[in-house]
C-alpha cells in the first residue's frame, strides 16, 4: 500500500505535560545541542528562533514571525531576552501555518530574518531542526529489544537543534504534498533527532547553495503505538524499529527492514501563495536625524537663500528655464 493511501493519524505537538528537549539517539543529555550550532551548520536557522507560548516561531521579516497555529494563541513572542507584543494573527486555512505581526517599535524592526525556502525538492535533503519539547524518558523494550524511548517527564525547556533527513511528502487534510516527513531511523547520529510535545513551530531549514533557508515548521509526529504482545494500552515514543508493533491500530510488518517512526512540519514551499504577499519584507526608514548643531547651520544656510531643507538633505532651488521649472 503505498504512503499517500494510508489514513495518518497525527499526535500533535501541543503541550501535554513538562517540559524537556529534543529526542536524540546518542544521548538524553538535556543540554545537548543547546547552543548554536558551528561548522557545517553555523546559520542554519538558531538565530531566528523564539519562544511563542510554550512553542517556538522562526523570524521572518522585519517584524513578524512563523509559527504552528495547533496550539492556543499568545500574545507575546520572546528571542534574545527581548519581549515583543503581538499586534496581528493570521492562520492559513490550508495548513497548520501561523504568521504573527509584532510590535517592534522598542527596540526596533529586526536586522535580520530566515529567508523561505521557494524550491521543490527538500525530498532527501538534510534538514536542521529546532524545537524546545521533552526529551528521552524510559526505554521501550519489545522482544527483549531496544526500540526507542518514550517522552521524558524532567522539565528543561531550553532551545535545542538536531538533524535528520526528508525522507517522503505528507497530505495535509485534502492538500497534497503540504507536509515534510522524517524518520526516526539513525542515518545522521550522533545530531539526529525526533520530536516531541511542546515541538510545535519550530523551524525546518536545509542548505542551498551554502544558504540555510526555511523549509518547514514543526507540525506532529505518529501516535498511538501498542506493543501488541502483552500491554495493548497505546502511549506515545520516538521509536526507531516498530516492526511487529501496532501503530494507528495497525500492526506493522516484522520483515526484514527497519521501520521508523516519523515527525512532520508544514511544507513551507507549498503555501507560498498565501504566505508571501502577507510578508513585510520592505520597512519604510526615517530620514537621519541631525544633531541640533547641524540642523540649525542648514536652517540658516536656507534662511539666506542657500537651499531648501528636505529630510536630512538640502536642495538647491531650481532655476526657471522658460518651460515650468523644468531643465532640460
Amino acid at each position: 500500500m503505498g504512503f499517500k493511501k494510508v489514513t495518518l493519524i497525527f499526535f500533535l505537538l501541543r503541550c501535554c505535560g513538562s517540559l524537556s528537549g529534543m529526542i536524540f539517539f546518542s544521548t538524553d543529555d538535556p543540554s545537548f545541542n543547546t547552543v548554536p550550532p558551528d561548522g557545517y551548520y553555523a546559520g542554519s536557522g538558531w538565530q531566528w528562533q523564539g519562544r511563542y507560548g510554550y512553542g517556538t516561531g522562526t523570524v521572518v521579516s522585519p517584524d513578524q514571525v512563523l509559527t504552528a497555529k495547533h496550539f492556543a494563541e499568545t500574545d507575546q513572542f520572546v528571542i534574545h531576552g527581548k519581549a515583543y507584543a503581538v499586534l496581528k494573527t493570521e492562520d492559513d486555512p490550508h495548513s497548520d501555518l501561523r504568521l504573527l505581526t509584532l510590535d517592534v517599535s522598542a527596540p526596533g524592526p529586526f536586522s535580520s530574518w530566515a529567508p523561505l525556502y521557494t524550491g521543490s525538492s527538500e525530498k532527501g535533503k538534510e534538514v536542521v531542526v529546532h524545537g524546545r519539547g521533552r526529551g528521552r524518558g524510559e526505554e521501550v523494550i519489545v522482544d527483549d529489544r531496544l526500540r526507542g524511548w518514550l517522552y521524558a517527564d524532567t522539565v528543561s525547556g531550553l532551545l535545542q537543534w538536531g538533524t535528520n533527513e526528508v525522507v517522503e511528502y505528507a497530505p495535509y487534510g485534502n492538500v497534497e504534498n503540504a507536509l515534510l516527513r522524517a524518520e526516526f531511523d539513525l542515518a545522521l547520529a550522533p545530531t539526529e533527532c525526533h520530536l516531541a510535545d511542546w515541538d510545535s513551530g519550530g523551524g525546518v531549514f536545509l542548505k542551498v547553495d551554502g544558504e540555510w533557508k526555511l523549509a518547514g515548521v514543526n507540525y506532529a509526529v505518529d501516535s498511538r503505538f501498542a506493543t501488541v504482545t502483552g500491554n495493548s494500552a497505546t502511549f506515545q515514543a520516538a521509536l526507531f524499529d516498530i516492526r511487529g508493533m501496532s501503530k494507528n491500530g495497525r500492526v506493522m510488518p516484522s520483515a526484514p527492514g527497519q521501520i521508523a517512526s516519523s515527525f512532520y512540519a508544514t511544507r513551507v514551499s507549498r503555501r507560498l501563495e498565501w504566505l508571501s504577499p502577507r510578508l513585510r519584507l520592505e520597512q519604510k526608514k526615517s530620514p537621519p536625524l541631525l544633531d541640533p548643531a547641524a540642523a540649525a547651520a542648514l536652517v540658516v544656510f536656507a534662511l539666506a537663500g542657500g537651499g531648501v531643507v528636505v529630510g536630512a538633505r538640502f536642495a538647491r532651488p531650481r532655476e526657471k528655464t522658460g518651460v515650468g521649472n523644468r531643465r532640460e
